[in-house]
């Protein structure tokens, strides 16, 4: 009876295809990030500062909770060795994330991608506003973002180098939980594209 319990909860934490955060744990080969203006630091504990505090993450049973101190910019990302994500925008993949909001964000926030190269190509980089649809969120509720690729794409990023394929960044105060966070492909018609690049 043992034994088939361990493997029901083993089943249960397998992550999908794809996927780059789920359970509570990174998937390999990606790493966590916090960073701010000056620096980035790998989350190896269950709590981690930026350098200059911007933001912190915590892991737990929910997931990932991010909190931004509103001092200054600062980022969460999941980051590894650089994907090109060009094919995969181009057969509908999308970035998939489920989030529950615990404070509003009294600040912009925008999710993307960070390229090898800075900004992605574009000018104002791989990332797109997404405050609307975070404020829109009722607090304490889990919700599910979909952002596909070409979204990135389309507003002049570069994805044949990408090193970090979730990125989420604010200035203002804001907590956010993130349970789940994956590539996936999207057979039907894609979503919107949130924001602008």
């Amino acid at each position: 009876m043992a034994t088939v319990f361990i493997c029901l909860l083993r089943l249960r934490r397998a992550a999908s295809i794809g996927s780059l955060f789920h359970a509570d744990h990174v998937t390999a080969p990606w790493s966590i990030f916090v960073a701010d203006d000056t620096a980035e630091v790998h989350l190896t504990t269950t709590r981690q500062e930026s350098p200059r505090a911007a933001v912190v993450a915590e892991t737990g049973p929910d997931g990932i909770r991010a909190t931004w101190a509103g001092t200054q910019s600062g980022m969460l990302r999941i980051s590894g060795r650089a994907s090109d994500l060009r094919t995969p925008a181009g057969q509908g993949a999308a970035l998939d994330v489920r989030y529950r909001v615990d404070r509003t964000p009294d600040r912009s926030v925008t999710v993307g991608l960070r390229c090898a190269e800075p900004l992605c190509g574009a000018p104002g980089g791989a990332m797109l506003d997404v405050t609307k649809i975070i404020k829109n969120s009722i607090v304490g509720e889990w919700r599910n973002l979909s952002i596909p690729l070409s979204c990135f794409s389309a507003g002049g990023a570069d994805l044949s180098s990408v090193v970090a394929p979730f990125a989420v960044e604010s200035s203002g105060r804001f907590t956010v939980t993130i349970s789940e966070v994956s590539l996936q492909h999207r057979a039907l018609a894609a979503p919107k594209c949130p924001g602008t690049i």
